[in-house]
C-alpha cells in the first residue's frame, strides 16, 4: 500500500481573510464615524466550516450650542464559530491522526462524499478507533452568538463652574447552540444516545442596562482649586434559558419535535440583578503642592 499522509489530510489548507470598510466624516458642530468588518478564519481542519464574524460601528458626535454636547454609539455584532466543535479537542485529534497506520486514508469517502466510520483496512489492525474525519463531517453543529449595543451621552454645562452629564447604554446578546447527530450514526460500540440519532439545543439570551447620572461644580479660590462630584449608577442585569435535548429521531430535522418524548430533557433558567451605585468625591489641590482626594460611595443591590 502507499503511504498515506493522514496529517495533511487533517489539517489541509483553509483560508483567512478579513474586509474592513470604514468611512468618517466632521463639521464644525459633528463628527460621524461608520465601520463595518467581515471576516472569514479557516479552523484546524477544512473539514469544519470556517469561523466567521461580522461587525457594524456607527459613532456620532453632536454639538447642540456651546454648553450642550451629545453622543450616539450603535454597535452590533454576528460571530459563528464552528471551531468550537473540535477546539477543546484539537490535540486529540491530531494524536488520533498520528496514531493510525500509514496505510489507512482516513480521508476516504463513500459514493455520496461523505468520510466513512471505517477506511479500507481498519479490520487490519487490532485496536478500534473513531475516525475523527467521520465524526466531524456527520456530526452537524452551530455555535452562533448575537450582540447589539446602544450608548448615548449628553454634556450639559449649566454655569462656568457647574456642569451635568448623563449616560444610559443598552446591550442585548444572544447564544445559539445546538448539536445534530443524524439517524445511523456510527459508533466504536453500540450507544442507545447517538445511534438512531440525537439532537439538542441550548438558547441563552441577555439583556444589560446601565444609566449614569453626574455633577460636577469647580472652581479656583485664591490658590486653592477644589471641587465637588455626585454621581449615581443604576445598573440591570437579566436573562434567561433554555436547553433540550432527545435521542431516536423520527425524521431528518433538527427539532425536539422529532425525537422519542420519554428521552427528552429540558431545563430553563431564569435570572436578574440589579445595583445601585451613590458616589460623593471631593478633592482639593492647594498651591499644586498639597492635594487632598476624599471619596464616599455606597452599593445597594
Amino acid at each position: 500500500k502507499d503511504y498515506v499522509d493522514n496529517t495533511q489530510n487533517l489539517l489541509g489548507n483553509t483560508n483567512y481573510y478579513t474586509n474592513t470598510l470604514s468611512f468618517a466624516t466632521s463639521g464644525e458642530r459633528y463628527n460621524l464615524y461608520l465601520s463595518g468588518q467581515n471576516q472569514n478564519k479557516g479552523g484546524i481542519s477544512p473539514v469544519v466550516g470556517a469561523d466567521k464574524r461580522q461587525n457594524l460601528l456607527f459613532n456620532l458626535g453632536y454639538k447642540v450650542n456651546s454648553k450642550i454636547t451629545t453622543d450616539l454609539t450603535v454597535q452590533y455584532g454576528y460571530f459563528d464559530t464552528p471551531s468550537r466543535a473540535v477546539s477543546s479537542r484539537s490535540e486529540g485529534l491530531l494524536y488520533s491522526t498520528l496514531l493510525v497506520e500509514p496505510f489507512i486514508d482516513l480521508g476516504e469517502k463513500d459514493a455520496t462524499g461523505k468520510y466513512v466510520y471505517l477506511p479500507e483496512g481498519s479490520n487490519l489492525v487490532g485496536q478500534q478507533w473513531t475516525n475523527p474525519f467521520y465524526r466531524l463531517n456527520n456530526q452537524e453543529f452551530r455555535y452562533e452568538t448575537e450582540n447589539l449595543l446602544l450608548g448615548g451621552k449628553i454634556k450639559y454645562a449649566i454655569t462656568n463652574y457647574l456642569s451635568a452629564e448623563g449616560a444610559l447604554s443598552l446591550q442585548t446578546k444572544q447564544y445559539n447552540t445546538d448539536v445534530y447527530y443524524p439517524k445511523g450514526y456510527q459508533t466504536i460500540i453500540p450507544d442507545i444516545d447517538l445511534n438512531n440519532g440525537n439532537y439538542g439545543l441550548t438558547t441563552l439570551r441577555g439583556n444589560t442596562k446601565n444609566g449614569q447620572l453626574q455633577l460636577n461644580y469647580n472652581r479656583r479660590t485664591g490658590n486653592v482649586d477644589w471641587g465637588v462630584t455626585a454621581k449615581y449608577v443604576y445598573e440591570s442585569s437579566f436573562q434567561t434559558g433554555f436547553s433540550g435535548s432527545g435521542r431516536n429521531l423520527t425524521a431528518p430535522v433538527k427539532s425536539l419535535n422529532v425525537t422519542e418524548p420519554s428521552t427528552r430533557s429540558i431545563a430553563s433558567s431564569w435570572e436578574k440583578t440589579v445595583n445601585h451605585g451613590y458616589f460623593l468625591n471631593g478633592k482639593l489641590a492647594w498651591d499644586d503642592k498639597v492635594f487632598v482626594d476624599i471619596l464616599g460611595r455606597l452599593d445597594a443591590s
